[in-house]
């Protein structure tokens, strides 16, 4: 999580894929992301609610998404959001539904383009450095 966050800091766009087991001990950097300003999107999977409070407890956005479909738009969104408000996204699945195999359907490459933008260009700062 720490080379994502140095990553996300030069502008460049970056995400997180977590495990459950994984949570507590990157609870620290998620907050110290949070403290920063980094927009950095996290996609992990839960095993239960105390794990979304410790999350919403960093000053990050935080979803719980119910299914795979709702997982994939949320994160869409989420790189948006982050950059928008240069705070961390987290959206969190429950490992059971994570680990279910689902039909997603994705957006078309123009609707992507719209919401996502082209990720080759650097995260404008809303604010003076």
């Amino acid at each position: 999580m720490s080379f994502s966050i140095g990553f996300a800091s030069t502008g460049l766009r970056s995400g997180i894929i977590l495990n459950s087991s994984e949570i507590s001990s990157n609870i620290e950097n998620l907050a110290h992301a949070v403290r920063t300003h980094i927009p950095l999107v996290l996609f992990t999977g839960i095993k239960s609610q105390f794990q979304v409070n410790q999350l919403s407890q960093t000053g990050a956005v935080v979803f719980s998404a119910a299914t795979s479909q709702e997982a994939t738009d949320l994160l869409l969104v989420s790189y948006r959001i982050a950059e928008l408000s240069l705070i961390p996204v987290v959206v969190c699945i429950e490992d059971t539904i994570l680990k279910t195999e689902a039909i997603i359907s994705f957006h078309s490459k123009e609707t992507l383009a719209a919401i996502a933008g082209n990720t080759d260009n650097l995260i404008i700062s809303p604010t003076p450095s």
